[in-house]
């Protein structure tokens, strides 16, 4: 998707916010709440798809999936706050 809207950039500082105020690392695969089940999550709450609640297309997801899982856990969280801040930016 080429362009963010502003509620799309603010749903994915919303995400930027839960990752940076969890306790416990992202875990790896969608049921151990690895970065795209945590994003999934917040969209469904608001019954929305991910790919147009942030704004970003499938390819974009599925690159930040493989981030999360080759990234040792214990900066796993720090990395992909990152990460979600530059997608906000973008």
């Amino acid at each position: 998707m080429p362009t963010k809207s502003a509620r799309q950039r603010e749903n994915l500082l919303r995400l930027a916010d839960t990752i940076a105020t969890r306790k416990t690392p992202l875990g790896v695969g969608l049921k151990n709440e690895c970065w795209a089940g945590v994003a999934i999550t917040l969209a469904n709450q608001q019954g929305s798809k991910t790919t147009a609640f942030y704004g970003l297309s499938m390819r974009e997801i599925i690159n930040d999936v493989k981030e999360n899982n080759r990234t040792p856990i214990a900066i796993r969280n720090k990395v992909m706050l990152d990460r979600t801040l530059r997608l906000a930016a973008s």
